[in-house]
């Protein structure tokens, strides 16, 4: 298996490209430039991807977030929040479309076992 290429002083490009960001510059351009005065080779298309794979992860943890503050006070004493979670773990991690074919195979397989116990 082939070792992936570090840039130097030990810190690898995504998170080089990531600590330009946080700095607050925004342009890809800009952020190509200032990583090569410090010899790490990027191309903008890799900042992009590396920017927005950031704002993708912000939204899912503030998703989350907003949603147990929400979950965990309407259903404080009534135990519903656990499930609630995990459809939202599913819904996140698998989409809203698939979350559905998901659940409706569940569905199936549940009718399934139930009629077979009978």
């Amino acid at each position: 298996m082939a070792k992936r290429k570090v840039a130097k002083r030990g810190i690898n490009k995504s998170q080089a490209v990531r600590n330009e960001l946080k700095k607050g510059i925004t342009s890809p351009k800009e952020v190509v430039a200032n990583l090569a005065k410090r010899d790490i080779s990027v191309s903008a298309a890799f900042v992009s991807n590396v920017k927005s794979g950031m704002k993708k992860q912000r939204t899912t943890k503030e998703a989350r977030t907003a949603f147990k503050d929400t979950a965990g006070r309407s259903s404080q004493y009534t135990g519903e929040s656990k499930p609630l979670l995990a459809a939202v773990d599913l819904v996140v991690l698998v989409g809203v479309k698939e979350a559905h074919a998901l659940i409706d195979t569940a569905e199936q397989l549940v009718e399934h076992v139930e009629a077979r116990l009978k």
